[in-house]
Parts: C-alpha cells; sequence; structure tokens
C-alpha cells in the first residue's frame, strides 16, 4: 500500500460530517501490536486528540498518492495546539506540520495542515460481528462539554 500502510475501510466517504462516533476497521500492520490488521476501532469526532493519543487522520483526496489510503490510524506525536481542520489559512500562515508516529516499522510522520480533512480521536477496540457490523464493548461515552452526563451508550 505504498508508504503509509495502515488504511480503513469505512462508511464516510468525502463529506467530512462525521457522526459523534463511528466505527472502523483497520487494514494494516504499521500500528502493531498496538492495532492489528481487521481490528475494528471506534473513534470519536468530538473529542479533542491530545499528544500520545492514537488518532484517525483523513487526508484531503487530492494529497493522497495512488496506492495509499486516504485514512490511516497513527500515535498523535505533538498536541495540535486548536488547529482546525481542514485548514481554512495559505501554507505560509499554517502552523508547524501534525507530527505522527507509528510503530511497525517505527517511523515519524510529518503532514501539513492544510493535506488534512479531518483528525478524529481513536476511543478503543469495538468486536467485529458476523455480519460486517462494528459494535463497542459495553461501554459509556462521556463528552468533554457534557462533563459526567453520559450522551451515549453502547
Amino acid at each position: 500500500m505504498g508508504g503509509s500502510r495502515q488504511s480503513l475501510t469505512n462508511s464516510l466517504h468525502g463529506d467530512g460530517d462525521f457522526p459523534d462516533v463511528y466505527a472502523m476497521v483497520a487494514s494494516g500492520d504499521c500500528m502493531e501490536p498496538t492495532i492489528r490488521n481487521a481490528d475494528p476501532l471506534i473513534v470519536s469526532s468530538i473529542w479533542t486528540p491530545e499528544a500520545g493519543d492514537t488518532v484517525v487522520v483523513h487526508l484531503l483526496p487530492e494529497f493522497v498518492r495512488p496506492g495509499e489510503g486516504q485514512v490511516i490510524v497513527k500515535r498523535l506525536k505533538a498536541g495540535l495546539h486548536g488547529a482546525r481542520f481542514p485548514a481554512d489559512q495559505t501554507e505560509s500562515d499554517c502552523p508547524s506540520p501534525v507530527v505522527l508516529e507509528q510503530t511497525n516499522p517505527t517511523r515519524t510522520l510529518h503532514i501539513a495542515h492544510d493535506r488534512i480533512a479531518a483528525i478524529h480521536k481513536v476511543l478503543g477496540l469495538g468486536v467485529l460481528m458476523r455480519n460486517g457490523e462494528v459494535r463497542a464493548p459495553r461501554i459509556m461515552l462521556v463528552t468533554p462539554s457534557h462533563g459526567s452526563r453520559p450522551v451515549a451508550s453502547f
């Protein structure tokens, strides 16, 4: 799969309008042993990722090379410092690139803000059902804006 071996299959293509919580299935081995090929992931578009979090990065299609995934999973090495995606600035006005890590093989990636459509936090692994549906284990999600009030239960 080219330089980025961790891609994802999903049903959310292109419009950037993501639900608060969604599921994806990993494809590739670059985040092993933490995330393995075919692991179902539970992802949040509303939690702000912090340094050290595993994230799903949705790249803008015009910046994806043939054979590489438009969606990658990596560990966020440095915080986003309030950056918004997609970036509405010119490249010269953009803050420093987003710094990501993978574990297999160990590698650091630098991606310019203007190439990213969205960055979402991976909450954990889900369970892949026989029908292909991804289910979250019995958990209660809490959004930062709602304090300890549960907003979704699986």
